[in-house]
């Protein structure tokens, strides 16, 4: 690191131990039903038409579901055991807006009130120390579910840090010279210290991550956001969680050509997230999916689905319990607009992931307690040298 910053930004190694979380949103609703496939299910291909996946390209995973044939890659981790696939997703009295719905995914609790933390800020909140590297989100600002009351998060573009991140000398002069501005307070006022210690934080983070982008990235935007996501963890600053997504899910319409080509995107995005990641973190991370919604069983006259409430997520990780896990919602009785009843709550992968994954704390997090779903055949770092 250039050598006139003197300080030490980052939190330091990530333990031997430690469980890092990567959380990968699929934006606008993904359709469950054609990810995870029912393909003996005869009441799926009535209800979704054409949309319906051909049960000769579904990759089974049993006699009764599969996955999506454009996710290879995913079942060949499948097949080693590397990825829970937790069925029937949802949530009580769900809400079918987008930001409303997304809000309480991102803030996981229940209760009333308009939600101002989320579930990894207040896991954060729990965290000893104040450090600047604990949580980022590699995308284009900091989501809710990263802030907490008194923590939060950071945000890292995913095409490079322009301030922040320069290496000459000038850059270096100015990047002191604004660093000194929160070295003690001015006597203004609370305002343009708490600026001068943001302008502070922007310099730390630049120059800290900036080595991650030294190098060419992926043309495709998911693949890139993963690659950043597997250099920052391979940088060993401290990252505990790394947060990222994608959105086009949102499929009213057009849905087959579309929802191939965010299959095909997810895919090469996990493959090049774990062919970039080094192998002394290989035990040491899990993956785990997010989406607002699913869609409905039945499709619409505009070779789409509508918004739905009930989804079907991947928990991905040498340390996972590979299989299948909760149930398909069941689709026995539905009329054209009816939606789906969940079977599993969503913090119910929250907190498995949390006390089996990332050191506890579940039901202060979360604000109750809901049923571990046992994701977890051994505990991070296991059988892995640190190097």
């Amino acid at each position: 690191m250039p050598g006139r910053l003197r300080d030490a930004w980052a939190t330091g190694p990530v333990g031997p131990t430690d469980g890092i979380l990567v959380l990968l949103g699929m934006f606008g609703g993904s359709d469950g039903l054609n990810v995870v496939v029912p393909y003996t299910n005869s009441l799926y291909y009535t209800q979704h038409g054409a949309l319906a996946i051909p049960a000769n390209q579904v990759l089974q995973l049993n006699g009764s579901v599969g996955l999506h044939p454009n996710l290879g890659y995913l079942k060949t981790l499948y097949d080693r055991g590397e990825v829970a696939v937790v069925q029937g997703v949802g949530y009580p009295n769900p809400d079918l807006s987008h930001f409303s719905s997304m809000a309480y995914w991102m803030y996981g609790k229940s209760g009333a009130g308009t939600p101002s933390t989320g579930w990894i800020g207040r896991w954060l909140d729990g965290l000893a120390g104040d450090e600047l590297f604990r949580a980022a989100s590699v995308g284009q600002g900091l989501p809710l579910h990263l802030i907490g009351d008194n923590k939060r998060g950071i945000a890292i573009p995913y095409w490079g840090l322009g301030f922040g991140g320069g290496d000459s000398d000038y850059d270096q002069w100015m990047y002191n010279a604004l660093r000194a501005y929160s070295s003690t307070s001015a006597g203004r006022g609370a305002w343009h210290d708490a600026i001068a210690g943001i302008v502070k934080g922007v310099v730390d983070v630049g120059q800290q991550v900036s080595p991650v982008f030294s190098r060419d990235l992926p043309a495709s935007d998911l693949e890139k956001k993963m690659t950043v996501a597997a250099r920052l963890i391979n940088a060993d600053l401290g990252l505990r969680v790394v947060d990222t997504g994608f959105d086009g899910f949102d499929t009213h319409s057009s849905q087959p050509a579309g929802l191939n080509d965010l299959m095909t995107d997810l895919d090469s995005a996990l493959r090049a997230f774990f062919t970039t990641l080094d192998d002394r973190f290989r035990s040491r991370v899990t993956i785990m999916t997010y989406s607002e919604f699913g869609r409905t069983s039945y499709d619409n006259d505009s070779q789409g689905t509508d918004h739905g409430t009930v989804n079907n997520h991947f928990v991905i990780g040498q340390g996972v319990k590979g299989g299948l896990y909760g149930a398909q919602a069941s689709l026995a009785g539905l009329q054209q607009w009816d939606r789906m009843v969940f079977n599993t709550d969503f913090r119910s992968m929250y907190a498995s992931v949390l006390d089996g994954w990332m050191g506890g704390g579940s039901s202060t997090v979360l604000g109750g307690s809901y049923p571990n779903l046992g994701l977890f055949k051994q505990a991070p770092g296991l059988g892995v040298g640190t190097g």
